[in-house]
Formats: C-alpha cells, structure tokens, sequence
C-alpha cells in the first residue's frame, strides 16, 4: 500500500475545509444567524453526540440507521454521533427551557450520517437553522417561512422556490387503501412509479377506480391551481382539512410576498414519521441545489415528555455557499518584514483591521514567494539602507514605493 495516500486520505464522505473555504463557511453561518438573531432566534450549541435511547424518541428509523454509534465507556451506553439538530432542541424544549414559550432557537452546527459513497454524498453536513416552538397557529409556520426569505434575500439568493406539501393529505390517501399494500405504495409514491402502480392493479391489490386516484395523485404538483385538484383526488376528511390548510398558509404567503416563490407537491412522501402538517423543500432554480427542508413537528415533543408545537428548518450550508450570488470579501492580507516592538507599525496595522503576517524571510524573492502562498495583497519590508519602507502591491503589478511609517499608516487608512 502507499504510505503517502495512506496519510493524505480521509474517510470518504468527510470535509476538510482549506484556508479560504473555512473563512467562507464562517463567514455564511454568521451572515444567518445574524438574521435570525435580528428575528429573535437565539443560538444554541448542542451536543456532539447523545444517548441513543433518549434521542431515538425523535428521530426517524431511516435517520436512526444512517447514525454512527459508539458505547460510553462510563456507562456502557449506547451513543449516537448528532445526525439531526432538531430532536436535539426538541429535548432541550422541555427541559431546560420548558417554561419558555414562544422558544426561538438557532443554530449552525455540524450533523453526521451514513452515506453510501456514490454520487459524492457528504456523510459530514454543516446545517443552518432556526426552531419555533409553542406557536400552533398558522402564524408560526409563516414566521419560519419570513425567516427563511431573509436568509435567503441576505445571500443573494433570487432564484428560489418553496415546494409545499402536508403530511396528512398523503396520510389521508392511505386511510383509503388496503392496509397490507400500504409500505409497496409509499415506496411507489416516493419514486413516482407510475409503473409499480400497474403491477399493484395488474395483482389485483387496488381496483381500477383507486389506480385512477393514484396515478393522479403521483403528479399532483404545480402551481395554486393544483390544491383544486387535490380535493377531488383527497375525499377523507384528514386530506381535506389538510388541503384547506395549504390555502390559507398560500393567502398568508401573499402578504410576506413569497406566493410566487411556492409549487405545491402533494405526492410528497418523505418525512410522514418525522412531520405533522405543512412541510417544505428549497431548491435553487438558477443552480438546481437543494438548499433544505423544513415543517411542523408537533408529535415530536411529546415523546420528551411535554406535549406541544414546532416548527423550523435546516439549509444545507454548502448549497448556500454554491448558490450565493455574493462575493467574500477577505481582509487584505499584509506580509511584514520587520521585527518591531509592541507598538510596531504591524501591531498599528492590525488595530486598523488588516491581518498582518510576520515573514522571517531574508531574500527578496522569498518574501514574495511567501507573500503569493498566503494570496498577500501587499509586502511591507525595510530598506535597511535608508530606514524607510518599501511597500509592494502585488494586485498592481509590483509597483514599489518608499515611504516612512506616517506614511504607510495613512496610505492604509485610506485603502480601508
């Protein structure tokens, strides 16, 4: 085997973010959470990993499976490694701040989970979100939904649209079909497998008026126009209500000026275990990226000991950072060849806000060999000869000036 690619290599699905793309990550997450703090979201850190006996109340089995688990020496009890922030602030809800309500929480955390490989799954996420808890009205799905416009309008993403679903319509649907065929369906909803359906007609395990229903029901996506076809298509009362409850959400999004960012999609099958009413996913137009996912977990508090209301969002940071139309503006890097005191012309330049590297290079060549591994902007060095200072642009070609300390310093204050 070799040695060199045996140390240079990472588990697969891992991130390792460079100089430059870890400024750029930092620099997003606090772009969001500033937003959301001016919404009144306070962040929160939770933990790494957690006792799976106690987190595994809210969290999905298919999430549960992709976890990765360990023991606690300590205890001896099983752990999971966090594949999800939200169960997390679900705990964290009913008990320590389980008297407050409305409960605001943010966050920009990192989530781990088994992917397999191909496609170039990360099985490391760097998620963005925000949590509401205690607001059962339509109020505070439409507050989740102001949130996440501003995040998205702070990036500079234009391009943007909410796909809307309910989680009942589809548990509506299923009420009316034959229960032993109910896990093959869902598998044929969430692939869109017009042909599966056949072959459950062809078997006899739905009759041709449910075909019918259901093969309408797989393309049920759109516009506003579609919730009307969604009520002849839905008759038990769980998909009615659920689709009266999407058309006043859609009059609620008129005023927030985010209707013409929806498409409704009530074949959505993903998250019935984990959602409990209106559930969406962003997706980037101008860069087809999912950006994420949110909705209503009501149920979810429950199963940590008090009954109430959620609802919130996670954005995928790296799609943000793909989809961002916004440019990161670094600070200018300066290098300085010079040993000086505590109150040298580096440390002065770094009170102005500039970051100031310290070369220990003698030669010039060096210097602005160093200067272009660090992408430098200027090179400040001595002229042992006169005392001044040479000062080099290297985004000007290389042009060179001598000036004294007063000099520089103003030179520099003009530049920021």
């Amino acid at each position: 085997m070799n040695s060199t690619r045996t140390l240079s290599s990472s588990p697969r699905g891992s991130i390792t973010l460079l100089p430059g793309l870890s400024e750029q990550r930092r620099w997003l997450a606090e772009r969001c959470l500033d937003v959301m703090k001016r919404w009144g979201y306070a962040e929160v850190v939770t933990p790494i990993f957690e006792f799976l006996d106690v987190i595994s109340r809210g969290v999905s089995d298919d999430l549960m499976e992709q976890g990765y688990k360990l023991t606690d020496r300590q205890s001896g009890r099983v752990m999971i490694i966090r594949p999800d922030v939200t169960p997390q602030i679900a705990r964290i809800a009913t008990t320590s701040y389980r008297d407050i309500r409305p409960l605001r929480l943010s966050y920009a955390l990192d989530v781990f989970r088994y992917e397999q490989s191909h496609g170039g799954r990360q099985r490391e996420l760097f998620q963005i979100g925000a949590e509401l808890i205690g607001v059962k009205t339509p109020e505070g799905d439409l507050e989740i939904m102001g949130v996440l416009r501003d995040i998205l309008e702070e990036l500079g993403i234009s391009e943007y649209r909410v796909i809307i679903s309910h989680s009942d319509y589809l548990r509506g649907i299923l009420k009316e079909c034959p229960e032993d065929i109910g896990e093959p369906l869902m598998e044929i909803i969430r692939k869109k497998s017009l042909s599966g359906l056949g072959e459950l007609l062809k078997g006899r395990a739905i009759s041709k008026r449910l075909y019918e229903r259901l093969s309408r029901l797989l393309f049920l996506f759109g516009e506003r126009g579609i919730l009307t076809e969604a009520r002849r298509i839905g008759s038990e009362p769980l998909s009615v209500r659920a689709v009266e409850v999407l058309e006043r959400f859609y009059e609620g999004l008129k005023e927030q000026d985010l209707s013409d960012r929806v498409l409704f999609d009530l074949s959505e099958a993903e998250g019935l275990q984990y959602h409990s009413g209106i559930v969406f996913h962003v997706i980037d137009f101008r860069s087809d990226l999912s950006l994420g996912y949110g909705g209503r977990y009501d149920e979810m508090l429950a199963h940590f000991g008090q009954p109430d209301t959620g609802t919130g969002f996670s954005l995928d940071a790296q799609a943000l950072l793909q989809a961002s139309t916004l440019k990161f503006n670094e600070k200018e890097k300066i290098l300085l060849c010079a040993v000086t005191g505590p109150e040298g012309l580096s440390e002065r330049l770094r009170k102005m806000g500039y970051s100031v590297v310290q070369s220990y290079e003698a030669g010039k060549s060096a210097i602005l060999r160093e200067a272009r591994n660090i992408k430098a902007d200027f090179v400040i060095k001595v002229n042992h000869r006169s005392g001044d200072y040479e000062l080099i642009s290297l985004k000007e070609g290389l042009r060179k000036k001598t000036a004294s300390e007063g000099e520089i310093l103003k030179y520099f204050e003009e530049v920021n």
